[in-house]
């Protein structure tokens, strides 16, 4: 199998023809912020992102070429989202403390009543 630059999905068969498998599909919103995010990037149609234009790449992106066997770069900011861990994990290291310190003056609170 494989996917032309057009979005179809081929397929290659033993006697040596190759046909259309199918056809990959893409959806075109008029306000791409106005999605739901519903998490591991995953989005909804909302009311604020207008009606779905549903297509081919050729369609609907003229100029846009599907890529087989490819991966997508991520779309993340490591030097952000790794200051935000190390925030994150201090952030827990400190409350983690003050739990154990509490746990410990209130050990000594019951010792001192005995």
């Amino acid at each position: 199998m494989e996917v032309d630059g057009r979005g179809r999905i081929l397929g290659a068969f033993t006697n040596g023809k190759t046909e259309v498998l199918g056809q990959i599909a893409l959806a075109k919103f008029a306000n791409n912020e106005g999605l739901l995010r519903t998490g591991d990037n995953y989005y909804n149609q909302a009311p604020d992102s207008g009606e779905a234009i549903i297509g081919t790449a050729v369609d609907i992106f003229p100029t846009t070429q599907m890529v087989g066997r490819a991966l997508e770069q991520s779309n993340v900011d490591l030097t952000k989202e790794f200051t935000e861990m190390i925030s994150t994990q201090r952030a827990f290291e400190a409350a983690s403390r003050t739990v154990t310190v509490s746990d410990t003056l209130l050990q000594e609170i019951n010792q001192l009543k005995r």
